[in-house]
C-alpha cells in the first residue's frame, strides 16, 4: 500500500476534486482570486482527528483579495452565511489571547496562598467540577501557546523572559494535570492532544520536562497496590526524586480510593447490591478525609481495608447454598434488597426473605442457563419465554411457600431487575 504523501506541490489541478482532511498547512506562493482562492483555502479547512484548524501561510498577499472573494461568494443563489462565517482568522488575533488564557489558568488557583505547595494544588483539585475546569483552561492555554510558538510574530514581539514564563507554566501545569488525573482516576478524560504537545515540548522545552508518572492504578494488581501502599513508609532513599514522582500518603490514598470508586461505578449494573455498598463505603472515607475528620494515615489505612475487603471478598456473608453460584449471588443481592425495602425490616421476616431470595436467585439462574441461546439478549421471544417461566415459578412456589404478600407488580419488578443484571453480566 502506497504511503500517504506528506507534501503536495499544487499548480492548479488539485484545487477541485481533491480532498485530504489531514492537510494542515497551505503555503500560498502565487496570486489566487475569487472562487479559486476559496477552493484553495478549503483544502486545509477540513476537520480530521487531532486537527481543529489549518494554517495558511500567505507569501503572495492574496488575503487582500479575500474579502472580495467572499463578497462574490455571497452573491451565489445557494449562499449559506454559515459556509463562510469565520472562515479565517489572523494568527495574531489568536496569539493576543495568550496572556488572557494564561491569567485565566492561574486565576483558578487564587485561593491557594503558597503557590509552591504542590500538594495544596492537588487537594484543591479534588472537586471534580474544579478539576474539569482546570483541564479545559489548560487545554485552551496549551493550544494557544502551541500556535504562538509556531509564529515568527510571537517570537519577535515577545520578550525571552515572557516566552520562558509561558513555557515554565505549561510544564508546571502539565505535570499537575498528569498527577491529579492519576490521583483522581480520570486519566482518560479531557486529554490534551499528546502528539502536538509532545512536539511542542521537544522543540521549545527540554524533552524531559513532563515527568512520566506511573500508570493508572488497577485495584486487582497486588504488586502495584503494595508499591503504592508502602511508598511513604521509607523515604530515606528517595531524596533525589521530584515531589510529583513521590506522592504523599494522601495522594496514594486518593489514587487508590478514586480507582476503586471508578471500578465500583463501572460494575454497578453487574451487582447493584454489592457495588452500591462499596461505592458508599469508599465515598464516605474520601469525604471524611477531605473534610479533615481523619488524618492522611487513617485515610490510607481505611482505603486499604476497603480494597482488601473487596478484592479478597471478605464481605461475603451469603447463605451457604448460594456461595458457589456467582451469577445467583448477584441476583440474590438485588432480590433481597427489593424485598427488604418493600416488605419491612422486622426480625421475623428477615430470615424468611433471605430464604426466599436464595430460592428465587437459584431458580432464575437455572432458568436462564436452560434457555440460553446464541444472541439471547437480542431475541425478544427468547427473553419472554424466560420471564414467563420465572412468573410461573413465583405463582407455583414463592407465593404459596413464603406468604410475603407479593403481587404481580412486585414479581415483574424483581424479574426486570434480575434480567438487567444478567444482561450486564452478559450471561450466555
Amino acid at each position: 500500500q502506497a504511503a500517504t504523501p506528506e507534501i503536495l506541490i499544487v499548480i492548479d489541478k488539485l484545487l477541485t476534486g481533491f480532498d485530504a482532511p489531514k492537510n494542515t498547512v497551505l503555503y500560498l506562493c502565487r496570486k489566487l482570486k475569487d472562487h479559486t482562492l476559496l477552493q484553495a483555502i478549503a483544502r486545509v479547512n477540513r476537520l480530521a482527528e487531532g486537527k481543529e484548524f489549518g494554517y495558511i501561510i500567505d507569501y503572495a498577499n492574496v488575503f487582500d483579495d479575500l474579502h472580495q472573494a467572499l463578497s462574490n461568494y455571497a452573491e451565489f443563489s445557494q449562499f449559506d452565511p454559515n459556509d463562510i462565517n469565520d472562515i479565517w482568522k489572523d494568527i495574531r488575533t489568536q496569539i493576543k489571547r495568550l496572556p488572557q488564557l494564561h491569567h485565566h489558568l492561574w486565576a483558578l488557583f487564587q485561593k491557594i496562598h503558597n503557590k509552591k505547595d504542590l500538594e495544596a494544588f492537588e487537594i484543591y483539585l479534588a472537586d471534580e467540577g474544579i478539576r474539569k475546569d482546570f483541564y479545559q483552561r489548560l487545554l485552551d492555554f496549551s493550544k494557544c501557546l502551541n500556535i504562538a510558538l509556531s509564529s515568527k510574530y510571537f517570537l519577535r514581539e515577545t520578550s525571552q523572559d515572557e516566552q520562558q514564563k509561558y513555557k515554565d507554566d505549561l510544564k508546571r501545569f502539565l505535570n499537575l494535570k498528569q498527577s491529579v488525573s492519576l490521583r483522581y482516576a480520570d486519566v482518560e478524560q479531557f486529554q490534551i492532544n499528546d502528539a502536538k504537545i509532545k512536539k511542542m515540548l521537544d522543540v521549545h522545552i527540554q524533552a524531559d520536562s513532563v515527568i512520566r508518572l506511573n500508570e493508572p492504578f488497577n485495584i486487582f494488581d497486588q504488586k502495584r497496590f503494595d508499591e503504592i501502599k508502602n511508598l511513604n513508609t521509607d523515604q530515606s532513599d528517595q531524596s533525589d526524586q521530584s515531589e510529583l514522582s513521590r506522592p504523599s500518603k494522601s495522594a496514594s490514598a486518593d489514587m487508590m480510593a478514586h480507582a476503586m470508586k471508578k471500578t465500583f461505578i463501572e460494575k454497578m449494573e453487574e451487582d447493584p447490591a454489592v457495588f452500591e455498598k462499596f461505592s458508599k463505603m469508599i465515598q464516605d472515607v474520601i469525604d471524611a478525609f477531605h473534610h479533615q475528620y481523619i488524618s492522611d494515615v487513617e485515610y490510607l489505612e481505611k482505603v486499604c481495608q476497603i480494597r482488601d475487603t473487596y478484592v479478597f471478598q471478605k464481605y461475603d456473608e451469603l447463605p451457604a447454598e448460594i456461595n458457589q453460584h456467582d451469577n445467583a449471588k448477584a441476583y440474590y443481592g438485588v432480590i433481597l434488597s427489593y424485598l427488604s425495602e418493600h416488605f419491612g425490616q422486622e426480625d421475623q421476616l428477615k430470615e424468611k426473605m433471605k430464604k426466599a431470595s436464595v430460592e428465587i436467585a437459584l431458580k432464575i439462574d437455572a432458568i436462564l442457563m436452560e434457555n440460553m441461546i446464541v444472541d439471547f439478549w437480542e431475541n425478544e421471544r427468547a427473553q419472554k419465554k424466560v420471564m414467563s417461566e420465572i412468573d410461573d415459578f413465583f405463582y407455583d412456589v414463592i407465593i404459596p411457600d413464603y406468604a410475603l404478600g407479593l403481587v404481580a407488580e412486585d414479581m415483574d419488578q424483581i424479574t426486570q431487575k434480575v434480567m438487567k443484571v444478567a444482561e450486564h453480566r452478559r450471561i450466555g
